[in-house]
């Protein structure tokens, strides 16, 4: 027996070690197919790969913070134009009871209840909160940004008058990648919406008997002008809202770019794997079977 064995130590070392080596190539590529990663750790992959991985996954980590804002920013401006949108179908309507009061007569009396139904309506539009923040408001968004119960009557000729706004004239930004920035949405006291207030008071607190006519052509002159920058208003949500429509797509296509590097170098082929490891058992029993048969012969059967 020991004439056997130390006859083929040799030999029967060197297949132990490949079977060894086989059967840790085995469990990896096991582990390869249950996971479908080519590792569990970054410390196992090539340090080329791991700087890559890392490099991809910051990337697409920055860009689904991006796509984030971006959403968040195209719901706001979606809700900000169909309060603007509102204010526009207010001007409108305020516009043709001025209309009316001028011409028609009785008309004037329904002016005032007309005037303090459109300036509680402007209150509610310009204080619309979304997901917990007030968004007519500029940058203070925790707040009610409008109360119309200071103002008083105005005189005539009207002068300029925001004292029932307490936000800010900045208006809240949005990054449409990772180098660019848009602002976007009015506030409650930019030009359109004033003049929408102050036309609005004036026709909730104008003399009707006899009519005012300077407050009331005042009045008519207000509700176009603050009708025909509602309108700009409009135009430029919609035009932030394409923007940011755009950014969103582009951030998509990124990540999806981002995701199908970050497969390549962090997954596997799990059809290819299994094909491997079936590889891998053949060579596995073949080496069993050839040990079995170093480890049956005999120096004596040869001599």
């Amino acid at each position: 027996m020991m004439l056997a064995r130390v006859a083929t130590y040799a030999l029967n070392s060197r297949l132990l070690d490949s079977s060894l080596k086989l059967q840790s190539r085995m469990a990896e590529k096991t582990t390869q197919q249950a996971s479908g990663l080519v590792s569990s750790s970054y410390a196992d992959l090539d340090a080329g790969d791991t700087t890559r991985l890392l490099n991809l996954q910051s990337s697409y980590s920055a860009s689904l913070e991006v796509s984030s804002g971006l959403s968040t920013a195209s719901s706001r401006i979606d809700v900000m134009y169909s309060a603007v949108d509102d204010m526009v179908d207010l001007m409108t309507e305020l516009r043709t009871y001025l209309s009316s009061a001028s011409t028609s007569s009785g008309s004037e009396d329904e002016l005032a209840q007309e005037g303090e139904s459109v300036l509680s309506s402007l209150q509610q539009l310009l204080n619309t909160k979304y997901e917990g923040r007030y968004l007519f408001g500029g940058t203070a968004t925790t707040s009610a940004p409008v109360d119309l119960s200071v103002l008083g009557t105005p005189s005539i000729p009207s002068s300029e008058d925001t004292s029932y706004y307490s936000g800010t004239s900045d208006l809240p930004s949005v990054r449409l990648g990772t180098d660019q920035t848009i602002t976007y949405g009015t506030t409650g006291n930019s030009e359109a919406v004033e003049k929408a207030i102050r036309a609005a008071k004036i026709a909730a607190t104008m003399s009707t008997d006899p009519v005012d006519s300077d407050a009331l052509s005042e009045a008519y002159d207000l509700a176009s002008e603050a009708l025909d920058g509602l309108t700009v208003v409009q135009a430029s949500l919609s035009i932030s809202a394409s923007r940011v429509e755009d950014a969103e797509y582009r951030e998509e296509s990124l990540q999806s770019t981002l995701g199908t590097s970050i497969t390549d170098v962090s997954q596997v082929d799990v059809a290819a794997v299994a094909t491997e490891l079936s590889a891998y058992e053949t060579q596995l029993k073949a080496s069993y079977s050839s040990i079995a048969t170093v480890q049956g012969l005999s120096l004596l059967d040869y001599l």
